[in-house]
């Protein structure tokens, strides 16, 4: 057991699938089972609580809000770091991964020592498909899967355990909450999900703060169908994309001004091209 009691975990959540409900049961079977003394918060945000299982849970914080709108996962974020979480520590989670406990002691260890953020993997991230996804969510132990076989170049697991990230810069990521603060949070101005990490830790290195990685230890990722949210997703990452091109081109002094004027907080603004309509009809110019 990993002694987090400097660490908050945070998973934000939003149900579209059993496959999703079912891989947050094994993330946080495991983590049960392997860390102890944590703070654990579960924000469950959708049209349907799906995961209020978790309220009379003592190991979790379970905060559950009706939403029709869009999962806005920024948010989320932000407001447990910033707002509910008590400890030092503060780590974003996904839903559906497992982490190796010892990859996630080296972390706090390292952020015990003054890193700023670092990553509890080598930024290989695995989906683990059919059989052996089932093995895990009745059982969801490591053990069988050392990550010396994960990451062996050979293919013994017959493609049940695949890479489809070599470098992710999400997944798990865990920060001294002074420096996340000072970087100004995660940016609220990305739709749904998909980029904000990637985002955040270029903007924490112009803050002088670099990422670290855990060597030695891949994330496990289980997978899940997307459904009717991937076409609606796929609309927003493209808006994310373009949205985290303009903000890496940004200097330094660009970024920290963006960030003291507040300009990382709030809702998405309008499309351009319903700002240039507004901007006819009301005789403004669209800047």
């Amino acid at each position: 057991m990993i002694d987090a009691s400097d660490l908050c975990i945070v998973i934000p959540f939003r149900c579209d699938s059993t496959h999703r409900l079912e891989n947050l049961g094994a993330a946080i079977q495991h983590l049960k089972k392997t860390v102890h003394s944590v703070e654990l918060i579960l924000i469950e945000d959708g049209p349907e609580l799906m995961a209020s299982s978790y309220v009379d849970d003592p190991y979790v914080t379970y905060i559950g809000q009706q939403n029709n709108n869009s999962f806005h996962k920024t948010v989320l974020l932000n407001k447990a770091f910033e707002e509910i979480a008590t400890r030092p520590f503060v780590a974003s989670f996904d839903a559906d991964v497992l982490l190796y406990p010892k990859a996630l002691e080296e972390a706090l260890n390292c952020l015990r020592s003054g890193q700023a953020f670092i990553s509890p993997f080598n930024g290989m991230f695995f989906d683990v498909k059919g059989d052996t996804r089932q093995e895990l969510l009745t059982n969801p132990n490591l053990s069988d899967w050392p990550p010396e076989i994960v990451l062996a170049e050979e293919k013994p697991t017959e493609k049940k355990v695949v890479c489809i990230n070599r470098n992710s810069p999400g997944g798990v990521v865990i920060f001294d909450i002074d420096a996340f603060n000072r970087a100004g949070g995660y940016n609220e101005i990305f739709k749904t999900w998909g980029f904000e990490d990637d985002e955040i830790v270029n903007r924490m290195a112009k803050f002088g703060f670099e990422l670290a990685k855990v060597p030695n230890y891949p994330l496990l990722h289980l997978e899940h169908p997307r459904g009717k949210v991937s076409s609606k997703w796929y609309r927003s990452n493209r808006y994310n994309k373009a949205l985290y091109k303009r903000l890496i081109a940004k200097s330094p002094a660009e970024i920290e001004q963006l960030v003291a004027e507040g300009g990382l907080r709030g809702a998405p603004p309008p499309p351009e091209g319903l700002l240039r309509r507004l901007g006819k009809l009301f005789g403004t110019k669209n800047t």
